[in-house]
């Protein structure tokens, strides 16, 4: 019993385990992102800094599919501005943007074609505002 929970455990970090490049180590191709030292599919996080020590971005990839990616605040502090989130196809499914600290925040959901399709406000994770969009118009508004 004892084997097989290590085992179980050796197998679950190996899953978690993600390689961190720079912007400079990958390339894409066709919507697919590899890694430029043996051109293999990347899975894990790509990071680009400002000077040596300033995070400015991070991307998150699966298999070369990028899934999401995080902007920073100019600071000292690691604070998130801004989350994307990725259709398959690389077009935004969602955006989310942040106050500096963090008690509101912004959705702006889109479809396939980039187009917005609703937006949401949150205070406090508490939702304040939120509107829909059809062909590029506001449909209904409701202010809560």
């Amino acid at each position: 019993m004892r084997k097989i929970l290590i085992l179980l455990l050796i197998q679950s970090a190996n899953v978690y385990c993600q390689e961190t490049l720079k912007l400079d180590d990958i390339y894409t191709e066709n919507n697919l992102t590899y890694k430029s030292s043996n051109d293999k599919l990347f899975s894990g996080k790509v990071e680009r800094y400002k000077r040596k020590n300033h995070l400015v971005l991070e991307l998150f990839f699966t298999e070369g599919i990028l899934e999401k990616g995080n902007v920073y605040y100019n600071g000292k502090e690691k604070i998130i501005s801004e989350t994307r989130i990725y259709y398959p196809s690389r077009k935004i499914k969602t955006k989310i943007d942040f106050s500096l600290d963090h008690t509101y925040k912004w959705l702006t959901h889109y479809n396939e074609n980039e187009e917005k399709v609703l937006v949401e406000e949150f205070e406090n994770d508490i939702l304040k505002y939120k509107c829909s969009y059809a062909n590029g118009k506001k449909m209904a508004k409701n202010i809560v």
